[in-house]
Order: C-alpha cells, then structure tokens, then sequence
C-alpha cells in the first residue's frame, strides 16, 4: 500500500470522527500491534467486514470518538454511499458520505479487514487491520505502480474523487445549452459527488438547504431541482411547499431524495409534490437516467406551449403558464407606448429578477424577452392600421417604437415584408 492510499484512510476515519462529536468530545488515533486480539468497550454494537481467517500478521490502526453513535439497526449500513442515519429525536442526522465507502474499498482492496464498535449517545470506534507484508498478494496486485494516483483507485473501486477545495455554482463556460440543475443537499459529501457526475451533462447550482435553494431560485430558473429531504433550516418538505406555492417557481420538476424506504414515506413525499422520489443509497447511472427523463418529458410539455405569436393562447386557459404570459402581455400593454420598455420594467413589476424573466419567457414561448416585446407592439401597430387607418408615419409613436425606419425594419424581421404590403395582403386574403 502506498503512502497516499494510507494517509487517505487516515484521513476519511478522523473526518468522519469529527464530524459527528461536538466541540466538548474527544476523537483519539492509535496504533494497534495485535489488532486481531483487540478487544472493544463491552455492550457496544459491533460489525466485522471481511473478518480474517488465515494467519497474517496485521498492523491496526484504531479511530475513537465519543460522538453521537450508531445504533445497532443502522451499523451495518455506515459503509454505503450516502447512507444517512437519522438521529433520535435530533434536528442532525449523519451520514456515512463517501468517505466511509472509500475506506471500506481501499482496506478490502488491500485484503485488510474492518471492525467497528458503537453505541448511540456514547461513541464510535472504528478499528482497521491491514496485513504487513506483501505475502498476501497476488503477483498482479504487487506490479501496480506505486505512483498510481488514488483517484484511479477509488473510481476502479466505484466511488467517486472526493476534490479539495470550496464549492462553485457558476456555470462552465461553453456549458449555457446544456439544461441547469439546482442540486439542494446539506450533505458536503453527497453535494459534491453529484456535482462532480452530473457537470458534464448539465449546468449546476448548488445550496445547503432549502432557505439557499430559495435564495438562488430568486436570481435563476434551473430545469430541475434534486433536493434532500432532511436537512437543517429548511428540510425538503418545507422546500418543496414554498416552490409549488410560487407561480414562479411551481411548474419546476423535482426529484427527492431520502433514506426513508417505507412506501408510506415516497408517497408522502409524491403528495407534497415531488415529481420522483429516489431512496438512498442510489445507483448512479440509474439516478442519470431518471434526471434525463425528467428533464426531457418537461422540455417535451413545454415544447407543446411554445407560441408563433405570444399573445396565442393555445389550450393553456387556467395553466400556471398562461397565467404567467397573461401577467407578461398585461404590463407590456400597459407600457407599449414607452420606448424604454424592456425586460427590466417587466421582470420588475412581475417581482422576478430579469434572468428568472428571461428563462422562464424562453422555456414556454420559445422567444426571448425582446421578442415577446416586438411581436406586441407590431401586433397592436397591426390593429391601429386596421381598424383606426393610423399612418406609418405616425404608427411607430403610438406603439412606443423610435423610428418609423426602424418599424419598417421590424416587421421585415418578424413578416418578411413592410407594414402596408403585409395590411395589403391581409385585407386581400380576407376578402378571398
């Protein structure tokens, strides 16, 4: 075992350690010469993993902590990715992250073994034995190459790179066609792991808890949301009600995850109105799969609203989104005989800010902010030159455009043709 693969182990066992004991508890490292006659505090929960029958000699190494523990029914499951354990009668809960998982792999990789003690309200002791030695290796496992970097290692073993450093929401450059999603985890470990896999195939945006999912659904529109259901401040449900009360915010798909597995529980969780509830620990590629799907099936419904002309309603009548694009065409009406009407005024007097405006405007018309604007006005120029006779030379005023040139230019761009040609063809076709 390289230096790198033992300080990793090290590393995981103290993290986890501290995490879970308060300020006021005390977490030891030791080494341990005979780990195999170790004996751990009596009445604590033990669990062995790949218990050693042959005649090695091993070094352990022991990681004591007197934090919040680990029941009996939950120890067998500490080693699982993202397993969480919900604390009694606690706002916390814990969780064994990857971290756990990465030490799980590295020591059965090495044909080390496991044991780990516990007892809720007392403490954890997790002890690692390590065989000495390499007479316990096949020839293949002796040639790999000591400088073999240990993210290769981990994903060889299934678990994702764990990365130093904070956490971005920003968008990768190049990445603005790919769909966004808003990641709502307090979990660092797990917050990562998915950012990390789904970057590639999606923009992301990160939050803690619910209060910052809200925060950022203030500034952005994502085509998704993935949300943990317990967390602190602001748990999932809570979440979840406060975006579906939100005309804004209550058409976005939602995908909860939880490591409750009763069917009581994703019903629960369907009832507050998440579109898929998925239990962890999950498999990744199936979680990928069930993300595309989501997000396709949205973009599909949304497609199916997408307007020639924004003011056509189609069969949206009592839909969030006509309510939304009646509100838009109400204030642009409103203002239509103003040239400084924009996106601004808009997203201001519907309380949105101009991104939440533009993303929303894009994904139900198909039409920027900009051109829901022109299509208005040149639709109301339309009217006053059918049923008021108003000139061009006086049209562009009254429908808040500046020119008369840059009217004609418009309805080239949106007609293919001037204002009296198109009013000439229509009373044409209209007599016909």
């Amino acid at each position: 075992m390289t230096g790198k693969k033992f300080r990793r182990i090290i590393n995981n066992l103290l993290a986890n350690a501290l995490k879970y004991t308060s300020g006021e508890g005390l977490v030891t490292l030791s080494i341990v010469e005979d780990p195999v006659k170790f004996s751990f505090k009596p009445n604590f929960h033990t669990l062995h993993i790949n218990q050693s029958t042959n005649n090695l000699e091993y070094i352990g190494i022991l990681v004591s902590d007197t934090g919040v523990g680990i029941s009996g029914e939950s120890l067998p499951k500490i080693f699982d990715r993202f397993y969480q354990i919900e604390a009694e009668r606690a706002s916390h809960h814990i969780g064994s992250g990857i971290g756990l998982a990465l030490v799980k792999n590295l020591v059965l990789m090495h044909h080390g073994e496991i044991r780990v003690a516990s007892e809720r309200g007392v403490g954890t002791e997790i002890l690692v034995l390590l065989p000495m030695g390499d007479k316990h290796l096949a020839e293949d496992d002796k040639s790999i190459s000591p400088g073999q970097s240990l993210f290769a290692e981990a994903q060889q073993a299934g678990v994702g790179h764990q990365v130093a450093g904070p956490e971005s929401g920003n968008d990768p450059a190049g990445s603005y066609s790919l769909p966004r999603i808003l990641i709502v985890e307090d979990h660092a470990d797990l917050r990562k792991y998915l950012s990390d896999h789904l970057s590639e195939d999606y923009r992301i945006l990160l939050a803690a808890n619910g209060a910052e999912g809200m925060d950022i659904l203030r500034e952005n529109r994502p085509d998704l949301i993935v949300t943990d259901w317990i967390m602190p401040v602001m748990d999932g449900a809570a979440f979840i009600r406060e975006l579906k009360s939100d005309d804004h915010t209550s058409d976005i798909p939602v995908i909860l995850l939880t490591a409750r597995d009763e069917l009581l529980d994703k019903q629960k969780g369907l009832e507050l109105g998440a579109d898929l509830v998925v239990t962890k620990p999950f498999n990744l590629q199936l979680l990928k799969s069930q993300l595309k799907r989501v997000v396709d099936n949205n973009r599909s419904r949304m497609k199916k609203y997408s307007m020639q002309h924004v003011e056509t309603r189609l069969d949206l009548q009592g839909n969030r989104d006509a309510r939304f694009i009646e509100q838009a065409e109400r204030i642009i009406r409103e203002h239509i005989t103003e040239p400084s009407l924009n996106a601004s005024v808009v997203a201001r007097e519907l309380g949105v800010s101009r991104t939440v405006l533009y993303e929303r405007m894009k994904e139900v018309t198909g039409q920027t902010m900009g051109e829901c604007i022109h299509r208005i006005r040149l639709k109301h120029a339309i009217n006053l030159m059918l049923y008021e006779n108003v000139p061009v030379s006086e049209l562009y005023v009254m429908v808040g455009i500046s020119s008369s040139s840059y009217l004609i230019r418009l309805f080239k761009k949106y007609y293919h043709t001037t204002p009296k040609e198109y009013i000439r063809n229509y009373l044409k076709t209209a007599s016909n």
